[in-house]
């Protein structure tokens, strides 16, 4: 059984961070019609996935390696689109244009398993304005915790950096049904929401029922863990 796809490789470049150095390894993750790249930071206290549209195919999850990063980027410019084909023998990268072509096969892949939180009736839901929150977490100092907070009794969402030196304010589409908040070190959502330019009006910010926190929209999902003392 086999995977098949294309993709643009612009898109794969941004979605693993390009080739910068990674602690943990990069996910490549197939469900029969969308593609994810799930990269994580600060030893996992940080996880974001890109989503991509793709025609059906069977499903699978592995690892990305560095070679396939640095490939992509030396091919990127002269390609804009990839043909992947991954099965028993390996993982099989196939480009062309009007007068060339390119192919390159990986014959070691690690394959593995997706990891996912699942909802719960308790996790708090926000809809907020995409690019107004992504915008928050480019001006938050790298340092130090972070507290955000809703009540059910405001629209505002409130962000309070611990040093006392910065806060913030979002305005949500509706009340929260409950009051919720978490505690979250700065540099992981500065890192993890400082990088993304927002594609939809809304995502939404959800305080989970495990303790942490998830933002999702259409094209990308994240999580941050809360922070420990």
């Amino acid at each position: 059984m086999s995977t098949h796809f294309q993709v643009r490789t612009s898109w794969l470049h941004d979605a693993w961070f390009g080739v910068e150095k990674r602690e943990l390894p990069i996910h490549m993750i197939v469900n029969e019609n969308e593609l994810k790249i799930t990269t994580m930071t600060h030893h996992g206290a940080g996880l974001r996935t890109f989503i991509t549209p793709i025609s059906q195919t069977n499903p699978i999850t592995l690892e990305v390696s560095d070679a396939l990063r640095c490939f992509i980027k030396n091919c990127m410019q002269a390609y804009p689109f990839a043909d992947v084909l991954i099965s028993s023998s390996g993982l099989v990268i196939s480009l062309d244009s009007a007068v060339s072509g390119v192919q390159y096969r990986f014959p070691k892949i690690k394959i593995t398993e997706e990891n996912v939180i699942p909802p719960h009736a308790d996790d708090q839901s926000c809809r907020v304005p995409s690019s107004e929150w992504y915008g928050i977490w480019t001006t938050i100092p790298p340092k130090g915790e972070c507290t955000i907070s809703v009540s059910k009794q405001s629209k505002m969402m409130t962000f309070k950096h611990h040093g006392d030196r910065w806060g913030a304010a979002l305005q949500m589409k509706s009340k929260p049904k409950k009051d919720a908040n978490i505690v979250i070190r700065s540099g992981v959502a500065k890192l993890i929401f400082g990088k993304v330019a927002p594609a939809e009006t809304w995502g939404v910010v959800v305080f989970m029922n495990v303790g942490v926190l998830r933002w999702f929209t259409q094209y990308t999902e994240m999580y941050i863990a809360p922070f420990e003392a």
